[in-house]
């Protein structure tokens, strides 16, 4: 188990060397936030649970089960992400709603994360349930609030919680 904590931080220690030392698109203040985050995010979870962390993709594994048509099938999914992601599932609630979220910007969103009573609740639009792209991507983007805010390492309330949970 050394070893390949080793291993994770020799490959971390390069990728770190490899992301300073490339161009990227975005401004110095873009590239700041993002070094300080990407630090922050190192000191919160550790290179263990950052490098062992499988991405999740859309295979026949994840979705096994699921049926659109009947929404009590997406706990299959919530469930199956929870554990990739190191997150009792005992500690998610989900609604699936008929509105289309609105944010003061007029930007939409898919999908919303409250902390209530002690649960992570995750409220997903009914609209994008037969979409596994869209539906996956959003689920992943409310449990990582569930990481951030429902973990205690954020209060919900910083100016850039969202990018950060993206």
């Amino acid at each position: 188990d050394q070893r390949i904590q080793r291993l994770a931080h020799s490959n971390f220690n390069l990728w770190i060397k490899m992301a300073t030392q490339v161009s990227y698109p975005v401004d110095d203040e873009t590239r700041a936030w993002l070094n300080a985050r990407i630090s922050w995010i190192v000191d919160q979870f550790g290179l263990d649970y950052i490098c062992r962390m499988p991405t999740a993709t859309l295979d026949q594994a994840l979705f096994a089960g699921f049926d659109p048509g009947r929404e009590e099938t997406l706990q299959l999914v919530i469930d199956r992400l929870c554990g990739k992601l190191r997150i009792d599932p005992s500690t998610v609630e989900y609604e699936i709603s008929d509105e289309i979220y609105t944010d003061n910007d007029g930007g939409g969103a898919l999908g919303t994360y409250q902390f209530y009573e002690g649960m992570n609740r995750i409220t997903v639009s009914r609209k994008y349930l037969a979409d596994p792209h869209v539906l996956l991507a959003t689920l992943v983007h409310e449990l990582g609030h569930v990481l951030l805010i429902g973990q205690g390492r954020i209060s919900g309330d910083e100016y850039d919680h969202e990018p950060l949970t993206d």
